[in-house]
């Protein structure tokens, strides 16, 4: 540990960027960030906070012959074996390595850009690198996977030294260059399964090719021998040409032996009387014979979950390519289904948004800023330079014992330092107090701030006042905080706990008791029978809420005795909406169904025969019990997301033009294309100055990506047939079925259905 380092503290997490605290907290360590494109290949840029080099100011300012640990990293094998010379445990590693041919890679080159041999050749410069006894036994399996010729050659001598030494090397392979070079042959076999489990022979290359029943002793010989083996000639296929369709015995349902023939690269109608076999042949047929192919073509594992798809009657089907189908019973009953999710445009929107939108404050509308420990310091050194602060965190209980023995010692409330004691409620715990000269000092506060507020930090002048700060992109003013590091498309997925309205659970409606239909009977009274056999019929039979009513009519002046269509609208309300947080005082003698009488005496609230129903609708877990309560049940417009289905913070994301999810998509299908806001977004995601300097920004891309097809995955039993691609079951943008309403916010109420258990 260098000395600088150990003066301030610094452990050796504080140099890996795997670890919190010395990493640069703007990419995680990573270097770059990596913009998620969902369906689309994913873009990575370069940090701007720490310009690619992983780690913190902080961090970087440690020095070792001149060089910071990011200089170190960005060294080559070759290069570090020069610097690092004088320490013989890394020397030996570095060794290792360049003698295996990979002195021209950086030693803080990410392991997923490596090379198939590449990698191969690091597992094994691991292992190879671990001090030798002399005595060792060394077992490797088939270490010349993905190995160029040359590259086998450097692999062989770092072997041969490893028995040079005294060891031993025991080697699991086929490459011929490495059987003929070694000492000794065991050739199992001399077949392979039930076959094999038996020494065909054993003894030096020579020997074992001179074995007339040993496949290896003939591969070997033209080897030993120095002789070219002829290549093998491959007969080319020539280019298949566009084919048409071709049915040939169609024998379901209604078809006798059908045999059609449908042109390539025309459109061609099938017609006929009803009943003639139309759609037997059509999507029956052809497009069964489709479906099952595509799930034949996957891995056992993910047939499990789509079952097994028989073979239609049909003799052959030849020239039978990806299929989509849209037959007349593609509707849905979900009500979180929209005219975006089943076009699949929603999943576009939730790109755009994540990767576009600016993230703001539900109720300030400001920008929320992520302030990172580094980043931070550096502002606030030149803006209080020489000046002292206070560096504080919040704390929502003060245990000033633990505290104290953690090395606290003062609270900082009203302008003034106070020493700690137990608190209730938010308290500032002064965790530094210094003259700012420096930023390092400064971003170790606040990194301390930060761990101790849960993510939450202050800074302030002795007398003034507080000013927060967020880790994550928040408003300190107001406590709001992204859920994680960054927008993400799942936040704008109302089908997601991410970004669904926690009140409506996504569905922009919630599920209201409407009076209208509870009072089934207006001419006769509360304990008459107004509610008749509905689902409120209880709370005028239950003894409890029977006694709540009365309590409150006996307050408020509930006609109890007279017919309920008699009552004013001031009476209803407080009998269905409740009476909030006011408590009655209820003092019955109540009798038990064993003919016992009790003394009830308490204290309670009204909560409404609204909320009581409804919440038994929540807990409901289907069936005729639900049924029976939405009987009295009217859909609204969530109060919470005003019908947008989304939480506030993602309802509050806008677009540089200032458009909010919930506006575009009240947009209508001929004023969507003409937004200028929409079209500016989908430009290529926003790069930092150094990443634009150097032209990086590599795309990889990803398997959701390059396995999108247009093939479809359809239940011609279900009724919902749809193209959809392989990796479509990630996505979180709603059910792609027939939509019932075109925008979150134009939606016109519509019964849900009942939720289930």
């Amino acid at each position: 540990m260098l000395p600088e380092a150990r003066t301030r503290g610094y452990r050796k997490g504080r140099f890996s960027f795997n670890v919190k605290g010395g990493r640069c907290e703007g990419c995680k360590g990573a270097g770059v960030k990596t913009v998620e494109m969902q369906f689309l290949p994913d873009v990575e840029v370069v940090c701007e906070e720490c310009d690619g080099r992983r780690f913190n100011e902080e961090t970087l300012s440690v020095a070792f012959k001149g060089k910071s640990i990011a200089d170190v990293l960005a060294m080559t094998v070759a290069e570090a074996r020069d610097f690092l010379a004088d320490h013989p445990r890394l020397r030996r590693l570095l060794d290792t390595l360049f003698d295996v041919g990979l002195g021209y890679v950086s030693i803080g080159q990410p392991a997923t850009t490596l090379s198939g041999g590449e990698a191969q050749r690091v597992k094994i410069a691991k292992e190879l690198g671990r001090p030798g006894t002399g005595r060792t036994l060394y077992l490797l399996d088939e270490p010349t996977t993905g190995l160029h010729h040359e590259d086998v050659r450097k692999l062989l001598e770092s072997l041969q030294r490893f028995v040079d030494r005294g060891n031993t090397v025991v080697v699991i392979e086929h490459n011929l260059d490495v059987i003929k070079s070694a000492d000794h042959v065991i050739d199992l076999g001399p077949e392979g399964g039930a076959g094999g489990g038996k020494v065909v022979c054993a003894g030096t290359p020579e020997e074992v090719a001179r074995v007339p029943d040993s496949y290896t002793g003939r591969a070997l010989r033209p080897v030993l021998d120095a002789r070219k083996l002829a290549p093998p000639k491959v007969a080319r296929i020539p280019e298949e040409k566009l084919k048409d369709l071709v049915v040939k015995g169609a024998r379901l349902h209604n078809l006798k032996g059908v045999d059609a023939r449908i042109p390539a690269g025309a459109i061609t109608v099938v017609t006929g009387p009803s009943g003639s076999g139309k759609t037997s042949l059509a999507f029956d047929t052809i497009f069964a014979e489709g479906q099952r192919r595509y799930v034949e073509s996957l891995s056992t594992y993910a047939r499990r979950f789509l079952g097994r798809m028989d073979k239609p009657p049909v003799d052959s089907i030849a020239g039978l390519g990806p299929a989509i189908a849209i037959d007349q019973r593609n509707r849905s009953r979900n009500p979180r289904s929209t005219v975006s999710t089943t076009t699949e445009i929603h999943d576009y929107l939730r790109l755009v948004f994540a990767h576009a939108g600016t993230p703001r404050c539900p109720r300030c509308r400001k920008e929320l800023v992520a302030r990172s420990p580094s980043q931070e310091a550096g502002r606030l050194a030149k803006r209080f330079a020489g000046k002292r602060l206070l560096v504080v965190a919040p704390l929502a209980k003060v245990d000033a014992a633990l505290l104290k023995r953690q090395g606290f010692t003062k609270l900082y409330a009203d302008g003034a330092e106070k020493p700690l004691s137990d608190t209730e409620g938010e308290a500032w715990l002064v965790v530094d107090r210094l003259v700012v000269k420096e930023k390092v000092r400064l971003a170790e506060a606040l990194e301390a701030a930060y761990k101790v507020g849960k993510g939450i930090a202050g800074i302030a002048e002795p007398g003034g006042e507080v000013e927060r700060f967020t880790e994550r992109p928040g408003c300190p003013e107001h406590g709001v905080m992204l859920p994680g590091a960054q927008l993400e498309p799942r936040m704008f997925s109302f089908n997601h706990h991410h970004g669904a309205c926690e009140r409506c659970h996504g569905l922009g409606v919630i599920q209201r008791v409407d009076p209208a239909k509870a009072i089934r009977h207006p001419d006769r009274t509360f304990r008459g029978g107004a509610f008749g056999h509905g689902a409120a019929a209880y709370i005028a039979m239950s003894k409890w809420y029977r006694t709540q009513v009365e309590a409150v009519a006996a307050v408020h002046g509930l006609p109890l005795d007279v017919p309920m269509g008699k009552w004013k609208p001031e009476h209803i309300a407080i009998l269905f909406d409740g009476t909030g947080d006011r408590m009655y005082r209820i003092d019955r003698r109540l009798k038990r169904p064993g003919g016992k009488s009790y003394r009830l005496r308490t204290d309670t609230k009204w909560l409404g025969v609204s909320a009581i129903v409804e919440e038994w609708y929540r807990k409901s877990g289907g069936g005729r019990w639900t049924e029976k309560i939405g009987e009295v049940m009217r859909p609204e417009r969530c109060p919470a997301c005003e019908g947008g289905r989304l939480n506030p913070i993602s309802r509050a994301v806008t677009l540089p033009g200032g458009l909010r999810i919930g506006e575009v998509e009240a947009l209508t299908v001929t004023d969507a294309p003409s937004a200028s806001a929409i079209s500016r977004s989908t430009a290529a995601p926003r790069r930092s100055p150094a990443a634009r300097r150097s032209g990086s920004g590599s795309r990889r891309r990803s398997g959701a990506a390059s396995s999108a097809s247009s093939t479809s995955s359809t239940s011609r039993r279900s009724g919902s047939t749809r193209a959809t691609p392989s990796a479509s079951s990630g996505r979180s943008g709603g059910s792609a079925t027939s939509g019932t309403r075109c925008s979150s916010s134009s939606m016109t109420p519509t019964r849900s259905a009942p939720p289930t258990a």
